[in-house]
Formats: C-alpha cells, structure tokens, sequence
C-alpha cells in the first residue's frame, strides 16, 4: 500500500487515533458528507491511482494486487468490482447477495451500451487526473452516480468480480433493506435529474 488517507469528519469516536496508530494520514474535515470527504481525500493523494472504500468494510488479500494488475499495463482508467453484505441468516445472504450483483450488472450495461462508466463510491479504482477533472464527489446522495453522469465515455474501463469488498449491512438492519433500496435508488433518479441533495 502506497498510502492511505483517512478524512475525518470531526468523528466522536476515537477513528482519527486509531487511523494515525497504524500511520495513515488523517485529514480533518467539517462533516459536509462522504461524498466531499472522499474528493478531499483524493486531492491530498500523492499516488496517480485512488482506490475509494468506505470505512465499514472489509478487502480480502489480493485485493490491491488486482488493482495494480489492471492499472500496470498503463491502459485502464478506471476499474470497479462487486459489493457483498455481511448478514446473519441465509434469507438475508441471498437479498443482499443480489442487491450486490444488480449494482455491478447496471453500470456493467450502462458502459456497454454509452461508454459512460460509473462504480459504486466504495469499490472503485480510477486515475486521479481523470477523478479531480470531473470535479470528485460532490454532496449529494447517490455521488457514485452522480460522478457517472459527468466523467467522459471510454473504453478503457474494466468491471471485475475478483475485485470483490464486504461491506457492512447496518443501514439494512437500521432502517429495514427495501426502505434503504429504494431511497438510494430514489436518489440515482433525483441525481440524473438534476435534482440531487446531500
């Protein structure tokens, strides 16, 4: 690992000791939201690749081996791979297992048919001169979609299921999995239509 950043939204918890305990960089910020963190993240970055994951989740080894893989032949601007949930029973596996696979699949098809190319903003890997032009993450929900809609097309974009992350299921079991669902995908709508909001 290069480096890693970690931007703290003024947490109460002890998140920026813990970040500075195992020498990661931390990056203070007003909580404006993930979206502006991430961005603020990268501007700070040294490395020309950012690989974006959120705080909750979990990467197997070999991970950041793929990322280098793709990146090393100096032909791929971007790359993103597929979202698991932890979750304690088999019914709630399978949900979020297919959750997962329709938030891989529709970027997956969008970049087929448009060559515009967008990854959920916790499983990503994208040059960054091509992230900063396109203006980052801005405070919207639903940024990852919302970074979509304003980077350029290109071919030299790589979907990969070995590129694989656990995530955290809380939202789901906080605030019930097809109320989360929708109002994300709610806000991928509100975004494409302008009307996006932190």
């Amino acid at each position: 690992v290069d480096e890693v950043i970690v931007v703290d939204g003024h947490s109460t918890d002890s998140t920026a000791d813990v970040a500075r305990g195992y020498g990661f960089r931390v990056i203070s910020q007003k909580p404006i939201g993930i979206g502006p963190a991430k961005t603020e993240g990268g501007r700070h970055a040294i490395n020309g690749i950012l690989v974006f994951l959120d705080a909750d989740c979990h990467i197997p080894g070999g991970y950041l081996e793929t990322v280098r893989g793709h990146f090393r032949t100096g032909e791929v601007d971007a790359i993103g791979g597929i979202m698991r949930y932890s979750a304690k029973s088999r019914e709630k596996r399978l949900v979020y297992r297919a959750y997962g696979e329709l938030f891989f699949r529709i970027p997956e098809a969008i970049h087929r048919l448009t060559g515009k190319y967008g990854f959920p903003s916790n499983n990503i890997a994208i040059r960054r001169d091509l992230f900063l032009a396109a203006g980052g993450y801005r405070p919207v929900v639903a940024e990852d979609f919302d970074l979509m809609l304003r980077l350029q097309p290109s071919k030299r974009v790589r979907f990969d299921r070995e590129m694989e992350v656990e995530l955290s299921s809380r939202r789901f079991e906080e605030k019930g999995f097809f109320r989360t669902a929708v109002f994300w995908i709610a806000s991928g709508w509100r975004v494409m239509l302008g009307e996006g909001r932190a």
